[in-house]
């Protein structure tokens, strides 16, 4: 199993490119993930669903940050506003960027594969698991009966096809688009407004 992790680890953390759409239990409610475009957040879009304040879109292209969301996010943010800013990308400011540019590719992959139970996977000698999705037959990597899963393809990539949760913090992850994502080009002005000022 340690074999097939390390391979998988050395192989996602070398992609330029990926897409990554998952659900995960965050506050009172369950959260949508949805990001695609290059592992380094220099072009990418991400895409966030929550119940408690709706759907917002972050497009970082050529050191830019647009943003577009639903009117559920926008009266939340700027009650009255809702009809204005709706289906509008806005430019966000460098100094309002705030943690928002820091969600990329390549940090999720690392909490993927660094995190706490990383170094005890990568050192088990057990063999992995087998289990095929949507036709692609793959290999089970994971701590244990009730541990979160990996599963990564069985054709000698090891590439991370999805990842699973537990039942104590479920959640699933989906990985795709491997290094074959098309870049993201930049709002038309027409579609761009001006960023709402408190």
């Amino acid at each position: 199993m340690g074999e097939v992790f390390t391979k998988s680890k050395e192989r996602a953390l070398a992609l330029t490119s990926a897409h990554i759409v998952g659900d995960v239990k965050m506050g009172t409610g369950e959260m949508r993930l949805d990001i695609a475009g290059q592992t380094d957040g220099s072009n990418q879009k991400l895409v966030l669903t929550h119940p408690d304040f709706g759907t917002i879109e972050l497009l970082t292209v050529a050191d830019k940050m647009y943003m577009k969301a639903d009117t559920k996010f926008w009266e939340s943010q700027a009650p009255g506003m809702g009809a204005l800013f709706t289906g509008k990308y806005v430019l966000v400011p460098a100094s309002k960027t705030g943690g928002m540019s820091d969600i990329k590719i390549e940090g999720l992959m690392k909490q993927v594969y660094e995190g706490p139970s990383a170094m005890s996977m990568s050192a088990k000698t057990t063999p992995v698991g087998e289990t095929e999705v949507s036709g692609t037959k793959a290999y089970v990597i994971t701590e244990g009966p009730g541990e979160a899963e990996m599963i990564v393809t069985a054709d000698g990539q090891a590439n991370l096809i999805e990842w699973r949760g537990t039942p104590k913090e479920p959640g699933m992850i989906r990985f795709s688009e491997l290094d074959s994502v098309s870049p993201f080009s930049a709002p038309s002005d027409s579609e761009v407004v001006a960023f709402p000022e408190k």
